[in-house]
């Protein structure tokens, strides 16, 4: 994560289209300054988290919204940002799910719903009369002056995923092992849900 000019962003995009400092850190930026766990309900972390809803018979629907990150507007830049999203959003809503099962007593689960949806929204700090940070700076490595009549050229994304499961004992083919999800995603992202990693 970088913090620039006293604004957090979630990455930060170099001249050959690679992000930097995005991906799988263990901990973002919540809305009251905090570091969080990704798996962090929604109503603490403000702008990302889970947030569940029992149905009755065994289900839950189990919302993950993905912290926002800076991206480009178009192109396949923003298609792979978005797919990464996506995929992270879905992780983290499987791994609560599995947390859910295992408090409840179940083997594991089965996903019978999953919606997901991606928005983007325009950087709301960009700030086309400040020399610092700005964009051209960091991505040409020169002194540049901005064009204040230019918006920004990145914008942010956040996706969120909805998944429905039904809680089973005995799961089988195809079906989530909660144990088992749940020891992959932390080998995936390793801290994600507030327990440190073992050393290595």
């Amino acid at each position: 994560m970088l913090y620039l000019n006293g604004r957090y962003r979630e990455g930060t995009r170099a001249g050959n289209g690679e992000v930097i400092a995005r991906a799988r850190g263990a901990h973002r930026l919540g809305a009251a300054g905090r570091l969080l766990p990704l798996l962090t309900p929604l109503a603490v972390g403000g702008d990302f988290g889970y947030a569940e809803t029992p149905l009755g018979n065994d289900r839950h629907a189990v919302t993950y919204v993905a912290p926002p990150r800076l991206t480009s507007p178009y192109g396949t830049a923003r298609e792979s940002d978005a797919q990464a999203a996506r995929t992270l959003a879905f992780d983290m809503a499987v791994w609560r799910a599995a947390q859910i099962a295992q408090a409840q007593g179940f083997a594991g689960f089965r996903i019978i719903d999953r919606r997901s949806d991606v928005d983007t929204y325009p950087d709301p700090f960009y700030d086309p009369w400040d020399p610092w940070p700005c964009w051209q700076c960091r991505r040409f490595g020169f002194p540049y002056y901005p064009d204040p009549y230019r918006g920004s050229p990145y914008v942010y994304l956040q996706a969120r995923v909805t998944v429905t499961m039904l809680m089973l004992h005995d799961p089988g083919p195809g079906d989530y092992k909660a144990d088992d999800a749940i020891a992959q995603l932390r080998r995936t992202y390793p801290g994600a849900d507030g327990v440190p990693p073992p050393p290595s």
